[in-house]
């Protein structure tokens, strides 16, 4: 029996709010806003402000080191699986065509996890062999599904506690607009939590911050590819019924129905 696993999700959370905020946060005007205390797009990355900050301190190795404040920082720091009875989780059997294989292919690997595929090149060329090995015919697939409830953090920090709200307000807005985009990459239900006045003291001055929590539930689907199997009939029914009966199918365990 040979397995083929990869997984497909809604969308890449922490490069959705990335590029969602670097996109449009400079129509706020934030240079003119701050007197020019800040660009109109800061420091906009993946990883905690502070955490960069002190990168920066330490390959440095003095005080006068070159600093990214006032940054953003975008984090996934919570992924559960969450009520599944009653958000939907199940699974069945699907067709993993020739053309779903071309359609994954044709995304450049630096853009494909952005668009939820966790799929390698190697993957995709041994998606192709099975499907050349068959005539190219389609392969079949069990997946199953579940939704996921996740937070994303958005931290905000600077020298100056009038900037830090300025950049407050601002995200603030972005990530209440984000909802209406973020639904129809797949991030549903999506609530922002934020919270004023932090401080920081570890870097000779006091640093102001200010954090999100964003949360959000989406779809993951995991694929597992079995090439041993022959044919499945009635494959668009399978969801809700089953494997059928008259399957012609070898090596492929655990398949059941779907539960929501």
């Amino acid at each position: 029996m040979s397995i083929i696993l990869l997984e497909k999700y809604s969308y890449d959370e922490v490069s959705y709010f990335i590029d969602f905020i670097t996109n449009n946060i400079e129509k706020y005007k934030l240079s003119k806003l701050t007197n020019d205390n800040c660009g109109d797009i800061p420091s906009i990355n993946d990883t905690h402000p502070l955490a960069m900050e002190y990168g920066n301190l330490i390959a440095d190795g003095t005080e006068n080191y070159t600093s990214i404040l006032p940054a953003i920082g975008i984090e996934l720091v919570s992924d559960n699986e969450d009520t599944p009875n009653l958000l939907g989780k199940g699974s069945g059997v699907i067709e993993f065509t020739q053309a779903l294989h071309d359609e994954i292919s044709a995304i450049p690997l630096v853009d494909r996890y952005k668009q939820g595929w966790l799929i390698a090149d190697e993957t995709l060329a041994e998606i192709q062999a099975a499907i050349n090995a068959k005539g190219g015919e389609k392969l079949y697939a069990k997946v199953d599904s579940e939704m996921l409830s996740q937070t994303v953090n958005v931290s905000i920090w600077s020298e100056d506690s009038i900037l830090t709200r300025y950049v407050y307000l601002v995200v603030r807005s972005l990530l209440h607009k984000a909802k209406v985009s973020g639904s129809s990459v797949g991030l549903k239900k999506m609530s922002v939590n934020g919270e004023m006045g932090l401080y920081n003291y570890d870097f000779s001055k006091t640093l102001h911050g200010a954090e999100f929590n964003v949360n959000f539930i989406q779809k993951t689907i995991s694929y597992e590819i079995d090439t041993d199997i022959v044919e499945i009939t009635k494959v668009e029914h399978v969801a809700k019924t089953g494997i059928p009966t008259n399957a012609n199918y070898a090596g492929v365990t655990g398949v059941g129905k779907e539960t929501s």
